[in-house]
């Protein structure tokens, strides 16, 4: 026996290495990785541990941060908040970011060698993720709706049950004037069907032909297109040929992002569990994303947002315009857990954060000044927080159509721009200077959402700096902000401990860390019931399919085309879901009778 043993092996390894490549890694998966960390045993410095520690350098120098890395949660059941996922999201979120990094406490050796300090694809390629890449939408487009996106896999057998875990990691806002922008580009609810996206009836800033849902926000909404695309061309390349090995294989899909890239990632989510996918989704610091009623849907219960309750960043755009979030939010102050942002990033976390009232008298201060006591029957005009985003107006803008006031144009004079160096109120389009982008002096307030918003934000930035926000602000205010967003967006960046601490990935990952150690985290998130508080109940939706030319369903093949709901019970005009490039079911046989006997 003892002489045939080596012969035996050498079958064994022939057998392995003969293998179709995909069904080798699912056998190679076995045994080699014990703790599912991603780092086969025969490197691993602890082959029967998963959680690391280091120092994570993001929005501060040096926060202390530690993660589990267990392959094995992504078997379980994707609607239960994991922990696990959550601490090693965080620091997929903040590595993202391509000034981002982590150090490990201790190096890690694994197949491709050691590593101790770890950058954007290097953290996937330690955590065993295959083909890692970097894509980066400015490749591709020259626009405003731009990003960056991670993408790695990893095969995995656990209990008998393989499946391929495809991460998906969304950066956050670049600091670039044109992220910036389609960060308050959210679109406006009365712009649905096709009449608004006619080439005589568009608007430049509204149309765009991967603007797929209407009811998201646009400029996230078509950065998640764009990304789903990479997505898929990176499956077909990567994934899909060691999937065709493996019929018994389930691909799951591992969604994480900051800021921008949470809101991103939140749409992103939501749209392939439409698909019928299998998603774990873990968004930090994730803007308000979507006014479409079925957000709250139990289908979409695996995406968790985590908010720091102290941060401003995800409460914009309002829930008075009927914003929320896909899935389920956990909203969380920083503030509770003082001590422990000062031992994790040795920073003190003790300013002054803006507070719900603040928040509330800088919505009264603009609203002063837009004219709320007025009827949508007087065109221009508007309620409130509200109309700003679902009204159109009817004025006919210098150099537009009627209505389009999304892209007013404006003259310079005298080398000014906006009222600096020159420019006087004649010198705009004959509009006067009081929010001379968007207004008439006697007739109203003409004004995209996306220019309230940035109004708000600046406003925010202010009172954070300490200073009182009157009229007289709001005025100057609203009078140099213009329409590409060009105020000085460094400002929300340094005034420290009230607009930037709370909203830094150093801060999530201290709150992830507290309510991760709670016997019930999940309890923490739950969906947000905005539009019940806003005398709108969620509802689902009855959708009409409209095939796309030459691509109608027939009784045996799918079509496609767009679909949309009109919801007029539920005052649609403001809430209607306009859906693009969708599959339309086939018919099925329609026999047209009602019975058959056979005879003879």
């Amino acid at each position: 026996m003892k002489k045939r043993l080596p012969a035996l092996l050498l079958v064994l390894v022939l057998v392995v290495l003969l293998l179709p490549a995909g069904l080798r890694a699912s056998a190679e998966q076995v045994n080699p990785d014990s703790d599912y960390d991603g780092i086969d045993d025969v490197y691993d410095v602890d082959p029967s541990g998963n959680t690391f520690s280091g120092r994570m350098k993001s929005g501060f120098d040096s926060t202390k941060v530690s993660f589990t890395m267990d392959y094995s949660c992504f078997f379980g059941d994707q609607t239960v908040y994991s922990p696990s996922i959550a601490s090693v999201s965080v620091l997929g979120s903040a590595l993202a970011y391509p000034d981002a990094a982590f150090t490990y406490d201790t190096a890690q050796t694994y197949a491709g060698g050691t590593a101790s300090k770890v950058v954007q694809t290097d953290l996937m390629r330690v955590l065993g993720l295959q083909d890692p890449v970097d894509y980066s939408l400015s490749s591709d487009y020259a626009d405003d709706d731009l990003s960056e996106v991670l993408l790695g896999h990893r095969t995995v057998l656990f209990n008998g049950e393989t499946r391929v875990i495809l991460a998906v990691w969304v950066r956050g806002t670049n600091g670039t004037i044109q992220e910036w922008s389609s960060n308050f580009n959210m679109g406006d609810l009365a712009r649905f069907l096709n009449a608004y996206d006619s080439e005589s009836a568009k608007s430049p800033r509204q149309s765009n032909a991967d603007w797929t849902r209407k009811s998201n926000h646009r400029g996230f909404d078509v950065t998640a297109t764009r990304i789903l695309r990479y997505v898929k061309s990176y499956v077909d390349t990567y994934v899909r040929p060691e999937l065709e090995q493996m019929p018994e294989a389930k691909l799951v899909y591992w969604i994480t992002g900051h800021s921008r890239g949470a809101a991103v990632g939140n749409i992103l989510a939501s749209y392939l569990i439409d698909d019928g996918e299998t998603v774990f989704a873990y968004t930090f610091a994730a803007p308000f994303t979507t006014a479409n009623t079925e957000a709250s849907a139990e289908r979409y219960d695996s995406i968790f947002n985590l908010v720091n309750g102290d941060d401003f960043v995800p409460t914009m755009p309002m829930p008075e315009w009927g914003f929320t979030r896909y899935g389920r939010t956990a909203v969380v102050k920083a503030s509770s857990y003082s001590s422990a942002m000062q031992a994790a990033t040795g920073k003190s976390y003790s300013g002054r954060y803006l507070t719900d009232s603040d928040k509330t008298t800088l919505l009264g201060k603009f609203i002063c000044i837009t004219g709320e006591n007025a009827s949508r029957t007087n065109p221009g005009r508007i309620l409130g927080w509200r109309e700003v985003y679902v009204y159109h107006c009817g004025h006919t803008h210098a150099g537009e159509t009627v209505g389009n006031y999304q892209s007013t144009t404006f003259r310079e004079k005298g080398g000014g721009f906006l009222g600096i160096g020159g420019l006087s109120e004649s010198d705009y389009n004959g509009y006067a200077v009081r929010l001379r982008k968007y207004s008439y002096w006697n007739g109203g307030i003409c004004q995209t959402p996306a220019y309230c918003l940035q109004i708000l934000t600046e406003l925010m930035a202010e009172l954070a700096q300490g200073n009182t926000v009157g009229g007289g602000l709001t005025y100057l205010t609203s009078n140099k902000l213009a329409d590409k967003f060009d105020f000085n967006k460094q400002s929300l960046l340094d005034y420290k401990d009230k607009l930037t601490d709370p909203h830094y990935m150093d801060t999530y990952s201290v709150i992830q860390a507290q309510i991760g150690s709670e016997s019930d985290p999940g309890a923490r998130f739950v969906t947000l019931d905005l539009y019940a508080q806003n005398g709108r109940p969620a509802h689902e939706h009855t959708y009409t399919y409209v095939p796309y030319p030459g691509q109608e369903p027939t009784c045996t093949d799918d079509g496609f085309g767009s679909k949309y709901c009109l919801c007029s019970q539920l005052d649609g005009d403001y809430y209607d879901d306009y859906l693009k490039n969708v599959v339309i079911p086939a018919t099925g046989h329609n026999w047209q009778f009602e019975g058959f006997v056979w005879s003879g």
